[in-house]
Order: structure tokens, then C-alpha cells, then sequence
């Protein structure tokens, strides 16, 4: 019965090499949270800064905030140069319950960082095949207006210098 030796070790270096694009991803992740808790702290006076356990970020100065989470930052290649880039939202609160977001995109190899406008209940889930994922919750006839319960799903593609939706 021949056997074959070079099963596991393949198995473990593949392994290996997800572990390690997983941790690259991370570091890359936080690298972006501290850049912009560095720049949004820039802009307000005097601003209260708390980092929850996960690492996200909470801004406040007054009826300003603003929300930075690591759940909301997604990585990929958005502009097919296998380079990683990364499309973010940013949660930026006036009092109240008025809350804005703010959704971008940097291109890694570019040095390029794009702010596009998604609609109001839309959120960035990801990206996959050099798209970013977004899904839109909507409002039934019949739902309170503080909770959509529809949703639809588009996707947004790099084409031309800008981020343009591609269903």
C-alpha cells in the first residue's frame, strides 16, 4: 500500500499561509484604525477617545462622534493589481439620533483613497471577486420606522478611477 508523505505537510504550509494572510489582514485593519484615531482626534479640540476590547475606536467632542470599527473595515483586491486594498465605513454622529456614515476605499498600490456615497440604510459587508458587497435594507409597508426588515443586495466595482454600482 503506497502512501502518500506529501499530503499533510502541503496541508499544513496551506494552512499556515491562511493563518498568516488572516493576521496580515488584522495588522492592516489596525494600522487603519490608528491612522484615523490620529486624524479625527486632529480635528476636534479637546475630544474624549475610548478603545473598546475589540479595538474599536469611539471619538466624542460635545454633540460630535465619531465611530470607527474594525468590523466595518473589509480587505481585498479591488483593482485587480493582487495588491490588498480596503473599503471602510465610518459611523459620524451630531447629536441626537442623527447618525451619518461615511464609506470609503483606498487602493493599496495606488496610494489612492476614493469617498463614495452609498444610499442611507446601506451597509459595506465585504469584498469578493474585486467587489465590494453591500447590502440596502429597505422598508415594508407595514415595518416601524426604525427597523427595516427588507433587504437587497448590489455590489460596487473600481472601473474608470471611481467606484461605480455593477448588479
Amino acid at each position: 500500500m503506497k502512501r502518500n508523505y506529501l499530503f499533510l505537510p502541503l496541508l499544513l504550509l496551506t494552512l499556515s499561509c491562511s493563518e498568516m494572510k488572516k493576521q496580515l489582514d488584522e495588522d492592516l485593519k489596525q494600522q487603519l484604525v490608528d491612522k484615523l484615531k490620529i486624524e479625527f482626534v486632529k480635528t476636534f479640540p479637546n475630544p474624549t477617545v475610548s478603545v473598546d476590547e475589540s479595538g474599536n475606536v469611539f471619538i466624542k467632542q460635545d454633540e460630535m462622534s465619531v465611530s470607527i470599527d474594525k468590523d466595518k473595515i473589509f480587505v481585498g483586491d479591488l483593482d485587480n493589481d493582487d495588491e490588498t486594498d480596503i473599503a471602510y465605513t465610518i459611523s459620524l454622529g451630531s447629536g441626537g439620533n442623527t447618525e451619518e456614515a461615511m464609506h470609503m476605499v483606498v487602493l493599496t498600490e495606488l496610494k489612492q483613497e476614493i469617498n463614495f456615497k452609498l444610499e442611507y440604510n446601506c451597509a459595506i459587508t465585504g469584498i469578493n471577486n474585486k467587489k465590494i458587497m453591500v447590502t440596502a435594507f429597505e422598508y415594508a409597508d407595514d415595518d416601524p420606522r426604525c427597523c427595516p426588515s427588507l433587504k437587497s443586495y448590489k455590489s460596487y466595482s473600481f472601473i474608470g478611477n471611481k467606484i461605480v454600482e455593477v448588479n
